[in-house]
């Protein structure tokens, strides 16, 4: 049988099969397909979660050094957006995130870590994204929402600590 994308001769796995298993026409049928493509692999882990969980299991036996080492360099490469993410499960487990946040608010919050880790790499001063007021203080506790945070230098925020300061 011929592809009838790039015209080899290949042996169908199935009987339905119109492409060869060659990576430039898989990859083109899957980007051609994509959202078909995503919706399948979806609905069949959905199907099969013991098979895939079993799977995904021994995978990562099999590679976990190789897997840590990748989410290290992620996570090395990627502060700003690790933080963003750290805190967001923080507020969220504290209920200090409020339902009422929308995709925008939580776009907004990740400017604030895209924007201290800017402001890091421009003069090399380590910065974090302060909550002006605390999650957990003793006399008041904020939210984690967009108006409750700032940029400042790491040094301000550990001398702040879990305190609300007041603006002379």
């Amino acid at each position: 049988m011929k592809c009838i994308q790039c015209f080899k001769e290949f042996k169908p796995r199935t009987k339905l099969s119109k492409y060869c298993s060659k990576y430039c026409c898989n990859k083109k049928f899957y980007y051609d397909n994509y959202e078909k493509s995503v919706n399948i692999r979806k609905q069949y882990s959905k199907d099969n979660k013991d098979k895939v969980s079993k799977k995904d299991a021994i995978y990562y036996e099999n590679n976990t050094d190789r897997l840590k080492k990748q989410t290290a360099e992620y996570a090395f490469n990627n502060r700003d957006s690790c933080n963003y993410k750290c805190a967001k499960y923080n507020a969220i487990k504290t209920k200090a995130a409020p339902k009422w946040l929308t995709k925008e608010h939580f776009e907004q919050i990740k400017e604030f870590y895209k924007e201290a880790k800017r402001l890091e790499e421009l003069d090399g001063v380590k910065r974090h994204v302060d909550h002006i007021i605390p999650l957990q203080g003793k006399t008041v506790s904020g939210l984690h929402v967009p108006w409750n945070l700032r940029v400042i230098t790491a040094k301000e925020n550990m001398n702040k600590s879990n305190k609300l300061i007041e603006e002379p």
